[in-house]
């Protein structure tokens, strides 16, 4: 029923090799589609649904003096103006810049989250709840079904993977995969990364957790070496492991918070390079110096509660019987992440400005030489990051990047309707596949001569780019900026 009243355009028919599904029309049929389009064609109708009918029956109180009637024409007053303000002011689409090459028109009408309204839980609006909110939430068991695997790196240490290959699909050569990063303090087992992984698996993808070192519970370090918020050494390792496994599969990277930082670093000190045909990076400061200047007191004594008991308090003992210059009390008196980082992270990476370190760690460093299609996408809300950090000036020189600002959103929350899957995950399930219906990865053999899964049936390619649709005030709002 949904495939006849919303039908798929025929120029986005993208047909998989491999299953001989077409993932359009697979899209068009799925249920979390559906209501969202449902949503989108009710939403600037509910208002008036609302207020026309408490405006007739306002007016007929006031006539006869009723006040039942008075108290409903007030409910259905308030009601249709706070829909109306949750239309206007809450779901609302991202706002997009980048260059418009015909790659990228390619890739954002094919995204197709990038054109659409976000609809927000309307109980959990704010920033902050967003933020509070979603690691409390249930993650989908995906654990169950994973593949841990320990690798040496050249220097002698294990370094964790967590493979969840697809429920459904056939596995295969060629079938895509997917490197997810999570934050500062957290790991494979954190909801965002189980989201992650089941909302992969369940789409055809292989999904590869990374943990970093010493962040998992049950794998301390081995060695007294730590990360740093800009160490892309292991991701560089871990990526070219999985080529060397799979060299003719897609191989796609998202991260979240400090996870994103390395993944553009990692993409940017590659350039050409680069392993990872493209990326995603969810709430990354890219400034850590601006960053930690504009963090808030409530967040960044959190932020030190959380990297001392996930990280420090899990490996104390190895850290300091090898380094004794380390003073454990300093570490555990320290109240904010900048006091943590004096107390041990300088001293663990051989820095003696706090400033230094946190430039040198920036992933603002390295974005201008990322050479992959790179989706960018930074919340207005985000209480951790300021989006005035996000460099989105570059996008007029760097034409591999898109960055995509939201209204709402939190750091890492993106909560919505239906409460199935988070916008950050249908995003980037999208913006991958996109990427890998591009002629440059469905060819016979793509720009490092491997083949690849996707080949578009009809896709049109040779045609004109399609423009962005909707409104121009909307295109003018959009082309403008964060």
């Amino acid at each position: 029923k949904i495939s006849k009243i919303f039908p798929p355009p025929k120029a986005m028919h993208l047909r998989h090799r491999r299953c001989g599904t077409c993932f359009t029309c697979a899209m068009e049929r799925d249920t979390v589609s559906a209501r969202i389009r449902w949503l989108e064609r009710w939403i600037s109708t509910l208002p008036w649904l609302f207020i026309a009918p408490a405006v007739c029956t306002l007016l007929c109180a006031l006539l006869l003096f009723h006040w039942l009637l008075l108290g409903v024409g007030a409910f259905l007053l308030v009601a249709g103006l706070l829909l109306r303000y949750y239309e206007r002011r809450v779901a609302i689409p991202p706002v997009l810049r980048y260059q418009h090459t015909a790659r990228n028109i390619r890739l954002v009408n094919k995204t197709k989250s990038l054109r659409r309204r976000v609809f927000y839980l309307p109980w959990c609006v704010s920033g902050h709840l967003q933020t509070l909110v979603f690691p409390l939430r249930n993650p989908p068991e995906t654990m169950e079904h994973c593949e841990r695997e320990f690798l040496l790196d050249p220097s002698g240490e294990t370094v964790v993977l967590d493979w969840v290959n697809p429920v459904e699909t056939p596995l295969g050569e060629r079938t895509p995969i997917i490197i997810s990063l999570h934050g500062i303090t957290g790991c494979s087992e954190q909801a965002c990364m189980k989201c992650f992984a089941a909302t992969f698996s369940e789409r055809g993808f292989r999904a590869v957790l990374y943990n970093r070192k010493g962040c998992h519970p049950n794998h301390p370090l081995d060695e007294p070496k730590t990360y740093a918020y800009g160490d892309y050494k292991d991701m560089e390792f871990v990526c070219r492991t999985i080529r060397s496994r799979f060299p003719h599969a897609p191989m796609y990277g998202i991260g979240v918070s400090c996870g994103a930082n390395i993944l553009v670093a990692y993409m940017g000190h590659s350039g050409e390079d680069c392993i990872l045909d493209a990326g995603v990076s969810v709430c990354n400061g890219f400034d850590i110096v601006g960053g930690m200047e504009r963090l808030p007191d409530f967040y960044n004594r959190l932020l030190n509660r959380m990297i001392r008991a996930n990280f420090f308090e899990r490996n104390q003992d190895l850290l300091t019987t090898c380094r004794p210059d380390i003073d454990v009390a300093e570490v555990l008196r320290s109240t904010t992440a900048q006091e943590f980082d004096i107390a041990f992270s300088l001293k663990m990476h051989g820095y003696t400005d706090l400033t230094t370190f946190y430039r040198e760690q920036s992933s603002l460093r390295y974005i201008a030489g990322v050479r992959r299609p790179l989706l960018v996408l930074n919340p207005a809300d985000d209480p951790l990051i300021d989006i005035n950090l996000v460099p989105s000036m570059l996008a007029k020189s760097n034409e591999h990047i898109v960055f995509a600002a939201t209204e709402r959103g939190g750091h890492v929350g993106y909560l919505e309707l239906p409460q199935l899957r988070t916008f950050m995950e249908r995003l980037a399930v999208e913006w991958f596949w996109a990427v890998g219906s591009e002629p440059s990865l469905s060819s016979p053999t793509n720009h490092r001569g491997h083949s690849t899964t996707q080949t578009p049936q009809g896709s049109g390619r040779g045609r004109a780019p399609v423009a962005v649709r909707g409104s121009t005030r909307a295109k003018k709002r959009r082309s403008e900026g964060f």
